[in-house]
């Protein structure tokens, strides 16, 4: 007589599957050295790239307000104007830095 495996069994095998180390990982081995291009620097170049246009957009944003003289009100509190002057000084160099780092070859 075949015995089936429980469901319980069955969804905690396939729950595990994602949770794997990818690329032939194998514990006994060690951890698996890290690649010096290809997918990886891709990705890290694709993340620098998307990183980067969020933190432009945030600093155009914020010299918008200043521009336009928008006011913005956080829970009774009116925020002033310089907290955007320093945030554009801050995302505009994070954005400067992701961008270049998504530009290189």
């Amino acid at each position: 007589m075949k015995v089936l495996p429980s469901s319980a069994a069955a969804r905690v095998r396939s729950l595990s599957t994602p949770f794997l180390p990818r690329r032939g990982y194998n514990p006994a081995q060690g951890s698996p050295q890290p690649s010096a291009g290809g997918e990886d620097f891709k990705s890290q170049k694709t993340f620098s790239l998307v990183a980067g246009l969020i933190f432009l957009l945030v600093a155009v944003m914020h010299v918008l307000r200043l521009a336009f003289k928008w006011e913005v009100v956080l829970n009774g509190w009116s925020v002033p104007m310089w907290v955007s002057a320093v945030a554009i000084v801050i995302t505009a160099y994070l954005a400067f830095e992701g961008l270049k780092l998504s530009r290189r070859s």
